[in-house]
C-alpha cells in the first residue's frame, strides 16, 4: 500500500503548486476570466433592491451617439457642445453630479483649423463649466510601460503599484483636463483600467487611486463615491500604502472618515490599489435610463429661444426635470469612437462610461467581489488534491466512500458558482476554478494512466498464475469481461486430446524427486506449447498425462486437423527432448528416460464443456461419451503398438479438410463398456515429413488388412512379415519400440489360424480392458 502511496507522493504534492503557479501567467488569467464570464451569465443581472438596504442612487446614461454627431458636425467637434449639455444637465436637470470620461485636455490642431474658431470654443466651453457645479471629468494615463523607462519618455504610464511603481516621487500626473477648457471648479477622476489584471480586452479591473509625487487622484466610480457620501479628499486614507512591500494582499483598503474622525467606509484593494468591477447588467437589460445627448441640445435650445412658445418650453423644462436629483453619466457610444470596451456581461462593445458606473455602483452597495488569498486558494486546491488522490490510491477500499469525496468535489464546483450571487445575490465570492479544475484534470489524468498500468500490471500477473491452472484463452476472456466463471455446460463440437507417458511408473521410480519434477516440467511445458500454439485449450495435468480439448471454449476451425498436428510435433518434440537428455551433463538419465514415449488419443464429436465441479472450486472441462473414446484411444494404442490413435470421426473430418497427414486404418474394435464396433485410424504424421518407405509400408499392411477380414491368415502373415520390415518404428532397434502394428497382426492372424473366429465374425476386434 505504502508503495502504491510512494508513487503518486510527488505529483500529489508538486501538482497543486505548479497549478497554482501558473495562475499568476496571462494563459491561466485568460481562462480564469473566463470562468468568470461564465458565473456571470449564470447570475444574470443583479437586482439591486435585494443587495443594498438604501437604494442606489438614480442613474441616467446620457449618450453621444449618432444622431448628436449629425448635428454636431465633423471633428474637430466643438467643446462647446458638449460643455453646454453639461450646464443645461446640471443647472436645468438639477442633477447631483454628472460625470464624463470623455476627455477635455489640450489639444493639437492642423494648420487647416480656424485658430479663432478654436479659441471662441474653448472660451465658450469653460465659460458653461464654470457655471456648472458637480462636474466630475476624467484624466488619463495614456500608456503602459516598463518600469524605468517611462521616465525617459514622453509616455505617461498608469503607476501600477504591484508593477514596481513604489518611488512616488518619480511617478507624473495623468492627462488631466485643460483648466483654458473647463476652468478649475471641476473634479477629476481617472479613467484607466488595469490592461495586465483584465488579461486583454475586457475591463475587469480598475485602479481606484494613482498616487503621484504631489497629490493622490481617485477612479473616476471612487469620487462619485466621494460625492454620494459627502467626502472630501482630505478624510481619505489609503491603509496600508505607506510600505512598499506587499505581505498580504488583504491588508490595503481605503478608509473613509467623517468630520469626527469616525470611519464611514471601509474599501477592500486588490494588489494595493486595485479593484474587481461587478458588473450589475450588461449595456442592453440595464434598467437605467438612456438619453441621447441630441435631446438634451434640442429641449435646452427650445428653452433658451426667445421665439418659443410658453407650451414647448414647459415640455423642456418637463424633459430636464427627469434628471433631477440623478447622477448623470455623460459618454460617447457613436460609431467610430474609441470609448467602446468589452465587458464580461456584454457580446457586443458598449460605452466605456458603463465601467465607471458599475464601479460606482459595486462602491455603494458594498457588493464586493472577495477573492482568497494566494494561500487559501492553495490550501483549497490542495484539499481537493487529496480527495482525487484518495480515489485514485485507496478507491479499492474505501469504494462506499468514493461516492461522498466525489460528491464534495461537485460541492465544491456548485459553491463556487454559487457563492457568486447565483443563489443569494448579497454573496459574490470568486473562488478559484482554473487551479482547481485544472489540477484536478491533470492529477485524473495522471491517475487514468497510473490506474491503467496498475491494471495492466494486474491482468499480466493474474494471467501469468492462473495461466499456470487454466487455459490463457479462459484467462484472457476472465480479464476481459470481468467476469466470475460460473458453474454450468454447453454442448460443442470439439476434438478431445488425451496423453500419457509409456511405462511412466516404471522409470519414475529410478529418479529422484527432485530430477523427476524437473523431468516432467520440461516434458509438460513442451507438449502444452504445442497445444497452445495449435489453438487447443489445457484441460488439466493428471500425474504424466495430459488433457486438452480444440475448439472450446473459442471456437477453432478446423479443430480437429489442428489436433492431429498437435500429435505430430509432439512426437518430434519428444524426439527432440531425449536427444537433449542424452546429452545433457551433470544428470546421468536412466535408459528409460532416454527411451520416453507418449501415446495419444484423439476423437472429435460433440460433448459438453464448462466449468464443472463443487460451487467453491470447479474446473473448466469436458465430459460426455466423445471424451470417454478418446482416452480409450490412447490406452488402447498399446496393444496396437502405435503411439497416435484417432477415431473414424476424427479421420473423416481431417480428411475432407486436408491431405497434409498420412493416416492408416487400425482396426474395428469395440471399447470396454460399449456395444457398438467403431473404426480406429493411426497417424503415421505429417506427408511432407514421411520416407517412401514409409507409404511402402502403408500400402502392403493395408493389403494385409483386406486379406485379413477375408480369414486369409496365411496370405495376411506373409504381407504383415513384410509390412513389419518396411515399419518405420522397429523394436530393438528405436527406442522404446516394443512392437508395432504389423507385429501385431502377424501375431493375431497367428493366433487365428489356430483359433479361427465364428463363422459370422464381421472383423470386429473387442477389447477387453480400458
Amino acid at each position: 500500500m505504502f508503495k502504491r502511496f510512494a508513487k503518486i507522493l510527488i505529483v500529489f504534492f508538486f501538482l497543486p503548486l505548479a497549478w497554482q503557479i501558473c495562475t499568476r501567467y496571462d494563459w491561466a488569467k485568460r481562462l480564469e476570466n473566463a470562468t468568470m464570464d461564465f458565473r456571470y451569465w449564470l447570475r444574470g443581472d443583479i437586482n439591486e433592491s435585494k443587495v443594498v438596504p438604501q437604494q442606489i442612487p438614480k442613474i441616467i446614461y446620457v449618450n453621444v451617439d449618432n444622431a448628436a454627431i449629425n448635428v454636431m458636425g465633423e471633428a474637430p467637434i466643438p467643446l462647446s457642445f458638449y460643455a453646454q449639455a453639461v450646464y443645461a444637465l446640471t443647472n436645468l436637470g438639477k442633477s447631483r453630479a454628472l460625470i464624463s470620461d470623455i476627455l477635455f485636455h489640450d489639444r493639437k490642431y492642423s494648420n487647416l483649423v480656424d485658430t479663432q474658431r478654436v479659441y471662441n470654443d474653448e472660451r465658450m466651453c469653460r465659460q458653461y463649466f464654470e457655471d456648472s457645479s458637480n462636474v466630475i471629468l476624467g484624466a488619463w494615463y495614456n500608456a503602459f510601460g516598463e518600469v524605468q523607462q517611462p521616465f525617459l519618455q514622453h509616455e505617461i504610464p498608469f503607476p501600477l503599484i504591484y508593477k514596481g511603481f513604489t518611488k512616488f516621487s518619480l511617478v507624473k500626473n495623468p492627462l488631466y483636463p485643460s483648466n483654458k477648457i473647463v476652468g478649475n471648479k471641476i473634479r477629476v477622476g481617472i479613467t484607466n483600467g488595469d490592461s495586465i489584471m483584465n488579461g486583454g480586452s475586457t475591463i475587469r479591473w480598475m485602479p481606484l487611486y494613482a498616487r503621484t509625487h504631489n497629490q493622490i487622484y481617485y477612479t473616476l466610480g471612487l469620487e462619485v463615491l466621494m460625492h454620494v457620501l459627502k467626502v472630501s479628499h482630505d478624510f481619505v486614507d489609503i491603509y496600508g500604502d505607506d510600505s512598499p512591500d506587499e505581505k498580504y494582499e488583504g491588508d490595503f483598503r481605503i478608509i473613509f472618515l467623517n468630520q469626527g474622525g469616525e470611519v464611514v467606509r471601509k474599501i477592500p484593494l486588490q494588489k494595493r490599489q486595485l479593484m474587481e468591477i461587478n458588473w450589475f447588467s450588461s449595456w442592453s437589460t440595464t434598467k437605467d435610463q438612456k438619453v441621447s445627448l441630441i435631446g438634451v441640445l434640442k429641449n435646452y435650445e427650445i428653452i433658451q429661444s426667445p421665439s418659443t412658445s410658453k407650451s414647448e418650453k414647459d415640455h423642456a423644462l418637463a424633459f430636464f426635470s427627469q434628471f433631477n436629483d440623478a447622477f448623470i453619466f455623460l459618454g460617447n457610444t457613436y460609431e467610430g469612437t474609441d470609448s467602446l470596451i468589452h465587458t464580461p456581461v456584454d457580446a457586443k462593445k458598449v460605452p466605456s462610461i458603463t465601467a465607471h458606473a458599475n464601479l460606482f455602483k459595486t462602491l455603494y452597495s458594498e457588493c464586493y467581489i472577495q477573492h482568497f488569498s494566494w494561500i487559501v486558494e492553495l490550501f483549497i486546491v490542495f484539499v481537493l488534491n487529496f480527495f482525487v488522490a484518495i480515489i485514485i490510491l485507496y478507491g479499492d477500499f474505501i469504494k462506499h466512500w468514493n461516492r461522498l469525496l466525489m460528491g464534495g468535489i461537485i460541492v465544491y464546483f456548485l459553491l463556487a458558482l454559487g457563492s457568486f450571487g447565483i443563489f443569494d445575490a448579497t454573496v459574490h465570492v470568486a473562488c478559484p476554478m482554473v487551479a482547481p479544475l485544472g489540477c484536478l484534470f491533470t492529477l485524473s489524468l495522471f491517475g487514468a494512466l497510473y490506474q491503467m498500468l496498475v491494471e495492466r500490471k494486474q491482468r499480466l500477473r493474474i494471467k501469468s498464475i492462473f495461466g499456470n491452472y487454466l487455459s490463457p484463452e479462459i484467462v484472457s476472456t476472465m480479464i476481459a469481461t470481468q467476469n466470475n466463471p460460473q458453474l454450468g455446460g454447453v454442448e460443442r463440437d470439439i476434438t478431445a486430446f488425451f496423453s500419457d507417458i509409456q511405462n511412466f511408473s516404471t522409470f519414475s521410480e529410478l529418479l529422484s524427486p527432485s530430477n523427476l519434477v524437473k523431468l516432467m516440467n520440461e516434458y509438460l511445458t513442451a507438449v502444452t506449447d504445442v497445444i497452445n500454439q495449435e489453438g487447443g485449450t489445457l484441460d488439466k495435468y493428471i500425474g504424466d498425462a495430459v488433457v486438452a480439448m480444440f475448439g472450446a471454449p473459442f471456437d477453432l476451425e478446423s479443430h480437429a486437423l489442428h489436433a492431429c498436428v498437435a500429435t505430430c510435433r509432439i512426437q518430434e518434440k519428444q524426439g527432440i527432448l531425449r536427444e537433449k537428455w542424452g546429452r545433457e551433463k551433470g544428470i546421468n538419465w536412466p535408459q528409460e528416460v532416454l527411451q520416453m514415449r507418449t501415446r495419444i488419443g484423439l476423437n472429435t464429436g460433440f460433448a459438453t464443456v464448462g466449468n464443472m465441479g463443487s460451487s467453491t472450486r470447479f474446473n473448466f472441462t469436458m465430459m460426455g461419451d466423445t471424451v470417454n473414446i478418446a482416452a480409450r484411444c490412447e490406452s488402447g494404442a498399446k496393444a496396437f503398438g502405435v503411439y497416435t490413435l484417432v477415431t473414424e470421426d476424427t479421420y473423416k473430418t481431417v480428411i475432407g479438410e486436408s491431405d497434409m497427414l498420412i493416416f492408416r486404418f487400425v482396426d474395428r474394435i469395440i471399447v470396454k463398456g460399449r456395444t457398438h464396433p467403431l473404426s480406429i485410424y493411426e497417424i503415421v504424421g505429417l506427408k511432407k515429413d514421411l520416407q517412401e518407405t514409409t507409404f511402402e509400408c502403408i500400402d502392403v499392411f493395408e493389403k494385409g488388412i483386406q486379406r485379413y477380414l477375408r480369414q486369409d491368415w496365411i496370405e495376411a502373415i506373409k504381407l504383415f512379415e513384410k509390412s513389419s520390415n518396411l515399419e518405420p518404428l522397429q523394436p530393438d532397434k528405436d527406442a522404446g519400440i516394443a512392437t508395432n502394428p504389423s507385429l501385431v497382426y502377424k501375431q493375431r492372424c497367428t493366433y487365428m489360424q489356430l483359433h479361427p473366429p465364428e463363422v459370422d465374425w464381421d472383423g470386429v476386434f473387442v477389447m477387453k480392458t480400458k
